[in-house]
């Protein structure tokens, strides 16, 4: 009989979870909004207490290019300075 070897994992808060993976809250949540973080194999929702799965497939799975988005795909938007305008004021200074 073969022997199969269960993989460690760790459940963690949001804030462990952001701690190792080097990210904001704003990316969990959009993750969570895109898909890329399924229930069950990335998080598990008991209410409203959320709990993060660390595997090392989980890690490997949300290391994949097309979600991680750095380097020179993710831009920054420019932003065009407008100059301002000063305001007319209709003061005599000759009075």
């Amino acid at each position: 009989m073969t022997e199969t070897k269960e993989e460690p994992f760790e459940v963690l808060t949001m804030e462990e979870f952001m701690a190792r993976m080097k990210i904001g809250r704003s990316t969990v949540l959009d993750w969570k909004k895109k898909g890329h973080l399924k229930p069950g194999k990335h998080y598990i929702q008991k209410g409203h207490v959320i709990r993060y799965i660390w595997t090392k497939e989980v890690v490997l799975d949300l290391c994949d290019p097309n979600i991680m988005k750095v380097g020179p795909e993710k831009k920054k938007l420019a932003v065009k300075r407008v100059p301002r305008k000063r305001p007319s004021i209709g003061i005599n200074l000759d009075y």
